[in-house]
């Protein structure tokens, strides 16, 4: 197992113990055929989709990443766009609006950073809680545009 991967799974082990703290306001997947995943899906089915509200902790970048991902639906990203300035207001926060991906070009994302500081229980501790009030409101305003989004 990769430092990385060692990383991962004690950043999703702290996060998955903070929803459970927190009353589980919603579940994770983070592990695709038994392997972990830097990415966790909100309230879906499956690891890998091409629309969710994900989280994604970016090992080699030092952050955290929480949004929405939307791959191949340009459509879509153009409709949340057409609202942009409702769904800001919504949300009480501005994201990024990401128009290309980097691996990708269909990829869009809507989204928040936070640094984290690597190999820190506490610093991760910290950033799940930072990250927690912004995932329930990217699940709160996104679900109303988007009916698919969550599996349940």
């Amino acid at each position: 197992m990769t430092n990385a991967q060692q990383e991962q799974l004690r950043f999703w082990k702290i996060f998955d113990n903070k929803l459970v703290e927190n009353g589980e306001p919603f579940e994770l997947i983070h592990e695709k055929s038994g392997e972990v995943t830097y990415w966790a899906n909100v309230n879906k089915n499956y690891s890998f989709v091409s629309l969710c509200l994900n989280i994604e902790f970016k090992y080699r970048e030092k952050k955290v990443r929480a949004g929405i991902y939307i791959r191949d639906d340009l459509y879509l990203f153009q409709r949340l766009l057409n609202n942009r300035e409702k769904i800001e207001s919504e949300l009480g926060f501005r994201p990024e609006w990401v128009f290309e991906g980097k691996v990708n070009p269909n990829t869009r994302r809507v989204m928040n950073e936070f640094p984290v500081k690597l190999f820190d229980e506490r610093d991760y501790d910290r950033v799940i809680d930072e990250i927690l009030p912004y995932v329930a409101q990217y699940k709160k305003v996104f679900g109303k545009y988007i009916p698919n989004l969550f599996d349940f």
